[in-house]
C-alpha cells in the first residue's frame, strides 16, 4: 500500500485496518 497513489489499495489498507 503506498505504490498506488490514486488511493485504491490505500483506501482497501485502511479499510481493511480500521474496525467496521
Amino acid at each position: 500500500t503506498g505504490a498506488t497513489r490514486s488511493g485504491g489499495q490505500i483506501k482497501l489498507a485502511m479499510e481493511y485496518e480500521r474496525p467496521r
